[in-house]
């Protein structure tokens, strides 16, 4: 069982703590994990922020909202409660409408085809390197490499850094995946063998420079290589491969990638006959969900699922090992 992070700095510490200690009795174990992950992350934000007003706005609730990976309607929920347990005790907190970010024109994900993939994957062998950004083509080559094959989230695989690679047992540590929670992901061998050859081509100052950095970066300092220039190549690729990108809203987006990977795998699952509740257990850890029922989502493209043209083995998927989670 995940224990509750009770370790909090920012100028909300006390107002977290005794929310969390209140919820202790009704709250489910699960959802005040869930609770306290979050909060951490808005604890965070404050700190990061120079947030010293300990009256909690909606200032502050918006932007730490609109900011960072987390999904909106969960940061939403954690706020809220802690907003009440706020004013219970007779201090100032605004308390959000719960559907204030709700956004009634649902994304339908966009599942890749074994084709595709390969198509994308090609096309980005062909990209072509820039002056001051010599490695361009191998570096989102991988990265793309890496979201196909694992399901991480973009954000994680971008801040992934020298010492998160384990080359000797090929896994790659997540140190700060979505709400705080750390990982491992098992990779193939072939993918391995690519990334410790890349590590070799690139000029690596120190072990926390981040793996896939932008060469142009000033004063020779190594950041990380953004989402835009990431997306600006997703949708070079898109358009290569003749997928129509339609807007933000309707997709695709890079995050279909994950979306395809835990639908594949389910369907794998289903496919080789797998006790889906000894499994799917063990795919919500390896995709880093808080919770099983942020997994269960995942079962919404039933018809990509269960069709009869996609109802094959889908050998791009790697097979969920069992014994590495049996911990």
């Amino acid at each position: 069982m995940n224990k509750v992070n009770y370790d909090y700095k920012s100028v909300f510490k006390n107002d977290i703590e005794k929310f969390l200690k209140d919820k202790e009795i009704i709250l489910s174990p699960i959802t005040l994990f869930d609770y306290s992950s979050i909060l951490k992350s808005f604890d965070k934000w404050c700190l990061k922020n120079d947030i010293t007003n300990n009256i909690l706005t909606f200032e502050i609730i918006n932007n730490w909202i609109l900011d960072g990976c987390e999904t909106k309607s969960h940061k939403v929920s954690a706020i809220r409660e802690l907003a009440k347990n706020m004013n219970n005790y007779g201090k100032k907190a605004y308390i959000i409408p719960k559907k204030y970010y709700r956004n009634n024109k649902r994304h339908v994900p966009y599942i890749f085809s074994d084709k595709e993939i390969v198509n994308f994957i090609n096309y980005l062998s062909t990209i072509k390197n820039w002056h001051g950004f010599n490695y361009r083509k191998e570096t989102f080559s991988l990265i793309f490499q890496l979201l196909i094959f694992t399901g991480a989230r973009k954000s994680e695989i971008l801040n992934i850094r020298i010492s998160d690679v384990d080359f000797k047992n090929d896994i790659i540590y997540i140190n700060h995946g979505k709400n705080d929670i750390q990982r491992k992901i098992p990779i193939s061998k072939e993918l391995s063998i690519k990334l410790n050859k890349y590590r070799d081509l690139m000029p690596y100052q120190t072990e926390e420079d981040y793996f896939f950095s932008n060469m142009y970066s000033k004063n020779n300092k190594r950041n990380k290589v953004s989402e835009t220039s990431l997306f600006e190549i997703f949708r070079d690729a898109l358009k290569e491969i003749g997928i129509t990108y339609k807007n933000i809203h309707e997709g695709p987006r890079i995050h279909d990638f994950r979306f395809t990977f835990i639908v594949k795998s389910i369907q794998n699952l289903i496919k080789e006959n797998k006790d889906l509740n000894v499994y799917l257990p063990i795919l919500s850890k390896y995709v880093g969900h808080t919770t099983f029922n942020d997994t269960l989502y995942y079962f919404k493209p039933k018809e990509v699922i269960f069709s009869k043209d996609n109802y094959q083995r889908n050998s791009l998927i790697p097979t969920l090992d069992e014994e590495f989670y049996d911990e």
